[in-house]
């Protein structure tokens, strides 16, 4: 087992996390989820335990370890919720799923041509315009590790973009209204 990953493609069969294929959640063409949910384990190309990208996730651990989807628990499932409302709001150009998964007062920020960058929510989602991406059906998101410690969760994660993969950092605090992205820290660079 490895990494979770969501990725659009026509006519995907999702295979089983047992087989160490790589999984990936098929949409119809209204982009609408057909049957599971995104969340699912992918096989990495390294299946070594010792590997550092094979150290995924463990909610007593102060380090992240790798986890199964077949043993997920409740409090995993639900950090994993925000997430996958990020990755439709990317799937769909969506601002909607974006406000959905990120706290009101989140920033996201990043080091761009060597200038810190920090925008406010509001300013993140004007981004998002309801336009799918031509080249989603190619696109891949990746949550590579997550480690949970009481009301609060950290989460790498892995999006190619076309000719840019990102890196993405988030902090997810347990509020009121379930678990929700608090910051995201990013960096981007040629795939």
């Amino acid at each position: 087992m490895g990494a979770v990953s969501y990725q659009k493609r026509a006519n995907a069969q999702p295979a089983d996390p047992e087989s160490g294929q790589r999984i990936s959640h098929s949409l119809r063409s209204d982009n609408q989820v057909c049957g599971e949910p995104f969340i699912h384990i992918a096989q990495l190309p390294n299946d070594n335990p010792s590997h550092p990208r094979n150290n995924l996730m463990n909610p007593t651990s102060t380090t992240p370890q790798r986890f199964n989807a077949k043993t997920l628990s409740a409090e995993q499932v639900a950090v994993c919720a925000p997430i996958e409302q990020y990755f439709l709001g990317h799937a769909k150009d969506d601002a909607a799923h974006m406000r959905k998964a990120f706290l009101p007062t989140a920033h996201i920020e990043s080091i761009r041509e060597g200038v810190f960058t920090s925008w406010p929510l509001d300013v993140y989602c004007e981004r998002f315009k309801g336009t799918p991406a031509a080249d989603e059906a190619t696109r891949r998101r990746t949550i590579d590790w997550l480690d949970i410690g009481g009301n609060s969760a950290c989460a790498k994660i892995t999006l190619v973009h076309g000719a840019t993969t990102f890196t993405d950092y988030f902090v997810l605090l347990n509020t009121a209204d379930g678990w929700k992205i608090a910051n995201k820290a990013f960096h981007g660079q040629a795939t």
